[in-house]
């Protein structure tokens, strides 16, 4: 059996590659087992077999080890029904998403299902929708310095800051149309614009420039990206599943 890791990009639509290995049997099934971009992995874990039918465990996991993420703005969305040769399934009950304080980036989802699972299956296909709620349209980045980025705020992530007197450069990436973002430093709890700004690189979902400040303070900084708009996010994700004999 072979396992293939697919991915998304940072976009609201999937762009999803895999390498296949020739060598491999013509008759192996690829299972499609997780999906990751520049913000989360998002995984299937486990089929847990209980008395009345199958919990599917999966995990959602910031790739930012400093985020505190929360099943009040993301969660996951399983179909009612999963039915196809040899497999009838229904949706039991509300998807229960769980945290573990000692890990706030990682929520743990869970989804019950009752019916059949035929002798001779051996995948279960199942589709899912992550939603994730409207992110802020101002997003902070609290003491910032070089060392300490990237960084994701509110599905922005900042990859890269260079600071040189009174200059600052960033590269950054965002699932919204970031080439009207506007940029401003928080000092004594007032924003600050730059006096100059040149854009380097940019393009719909990635920005490069350097900002030159009148007033610049000593690092770590905070910096302020003001987004034009923002709204709900949704990725649509097809697993492929393996079931154990």
């Amino acid at each position: 059996m072979r396992f293939v890791y697919f991915s998304f990009f940072l976009l609201f639509f999937l762009v999803s590659c895999t390498s296949i290995d020739e060598e491999n049997n013509d008759d192996e099934e690829a299972f499609v087992t997780a999906f990751s971009n520049s913000l989360y992995h998002i995984t299937f874990e486990e089929l847990e077999k209980v008395r009345n039918g199958w919990y599917f465990h999966f995990s959602i996991e910031s790739t930012d080890e400093s985020r505190n993420i929360s099943p009040e703005t993301m969660y996951i969305d399983f179909p009612e029904e999963i039915t196809f040769e040899n497999v009838s399934l229904e949706k039991q009950n509300e998807t229960q998403i769980e945290k573990n304080e000692n890990e706030p980036h990682i929520l743990y989802v869970k989804q019950l299902y009752t019916g059949s699972i035929g002798e001779n299956v051996t995948s279960i296909s199942v589709p899912a929708i992550v939603h994730i709620e409207q992110p802020a349209r101002i997003v902070y980045f609290y003491n910032i310095d070089e060392d300490s980025l990237p960084v994701v705020r509110e599905e922005l992530l900042l990859e890269s800051i260079v600071m040189n007197d009174g200059e600052i450069t960033i590269q950054a990436t965002d699932i919204f149309d970031i080439r009207r973002t506007s940029w401003s430093l928080m000092v004594n709890d007032e924003r600050i614009y730059p006096v100059t700004s040149y854009t380097t690189h940019q393009s719909r979902h990635h920005y490069q420039g350097k900002m030159e400040f009148a007033v610049f303070p000593e690092p770590p900084l905070t910096l302020v990206a003001e987004r034009l708009q923002s709204h709900d996010v949704e990725w649509e994700l097809d697993f492929l599943l393996p079931i154990k004999e």
